[in-house]
């Protein structure tokens, strides 16, 4: 093998898929990269800033991945180009350090205490964000998963973002839950 060199660097973990890494550098320009060779094969600069603390997440030919300022960007792996872009807060930077879970129903993050939900197809929001989570969420059948204030397991609808069901825990939920 050899190496990667970017010259804006990167504080990004890498995606592998399909024997590809996808990894996006400090300045929002995203790399495919030959896994045999590490020779960059597909770029594409978003205008994202500071991709940081978080991978991007693939799902068939879409990537999706966060900026630490709260842009969402949606890429096209094969023609290398953005699909869409979304800032979650107009109003704000919403610092995004964690992965999002991208679904056929959407894409759902976790930020400064609360839950995002975007279309995949467009990113236009597809509730008002949900307030009060402490983690991530984990997507179950029909349901999401995520702690809700201090002593919460919330189930929460991924289409609505109201919440379903509620359980009571002895402490807060510190990480994102698992289903299985």
């Amino acid at each position: 093998a050899g190496s990667a060199e970017f010259a804006d660097g990167t504080d990004m973990s890498p995606a592998l898929a399909d024997g590809k890494l996808h990894i996006v550098s400090k300045t929002g320009v995203w790399y495919q990269l030959d896994t045999a060779t590490l020779a960059i094969e597909k770029k594409c600069a978003t205008g994202a800033i500071q991709p940081v603390a978080s991978a991007p997440v693939i799902r068939g030919n879409t990537l999706v991945f966060a900026d630490r300022k709260g842009t969402v960007t949606a890429i096209d792996i094969g023609a290398a180009s953005v699909i869409w872009q979304t800032k979650l807060d107009a109003s704000k930077n919403v610092e995004v350090f964690a992965d999002p879970v991208v679904t056929a129903s959407g894409v759902y993050l976790f930020a400064n205490g609360f839950i995002y939900a975007l279309s995949p197809f467009s990113g236009k929001p597809l509730f008002s964000p949900v307030p009060g989570a402490v983690s991530q969420v984990c997507a179950s059948t029909g349901v999401f998963w995520l702690g809700l204030g201090d002593d919460a397991l919330a189930g929460l609808s991924p289409l609505q973002g109201s919440v379903i069901t509620n359980i009571p825990v002895p402490a807060s939920v510190s990480g994102r839950p698992f289903m299985d």
